[in-house]
């Protein structure tokens, strides 16, 4: 149970971000898209105030957090990191967020997300924290599940086809 803890309880150094929130409208509504297309919704509700998205007896509970409770309680700069790189503010690893997804995000992206999720009325109730049950403290151990910041460094060797003049779609 220890190393298990000792896992979890792991820091991360994170780059610091220096996107800001996007706060025009269009570029508000250009992040609820990319929200959309990202799957937000999918792990965190459709109003973005949190869901239980797996619930594996023996090995874990995860609820996605309320975002738009997040959205109040964190900087521009913390949110970014906590996308882009899996990394709390206190440093210890996300795991089950897809920031692997996500680091390769062009910063103007980034900040239309971050604009959408401040758009939101705060609502709804906190999510509880991940439930590590035993199985998935025997997988943590053997290395099935890893932090959210190792798959983001893994993630950062890998670059993005050239899209050429598609590249914007």
């Amino acid at each position: 149970w220890g190393w298990t803890e000792a896992i979890l309880s792991r820091t991360y150094s994170a780059t610091a971000e220096t996107v800001r929130a996007a706060g025009s409208q269009q570029q508000i509504a250009i992040g609820k898209r990319l929200a959309a297309v990202f799957g937000c919704p999918d792990c965190h509700g459709s109003g973005l105030q949190g869901d239980i998205f797996v619930d594996m007896p023996y090995v874990a509970r995860v609820h996605a957090p309320n975002l738009t409770l997040v959205a109040q309680q964190l900087s521009d700069a913390q949110l970014a990191q906590s996308i882009r790189q899996g990394v709390r503010p206190d440093g210890r690893a996300l795991f089950a967020m897809p920031s692997e997804m996500y680091v390769h995000l062009r910063d103007d992206e980034l900040a239309a997300v971050l604009g959408y999720l401040r758009s939101l009325p705060a609502g709804g109730a906190a999510m509880p924290a991940i439930e590590w049950r035993v199985v998935g403290r025997i997988a943590l151990l053997a290395g099935e599940f890893e932090p959210t910041p190792v798959l983001v460094a893994k993630a950062r060797t890998k670059q993005p086809p050239d899209a050429g003049e598609h590249a914007r779609g």
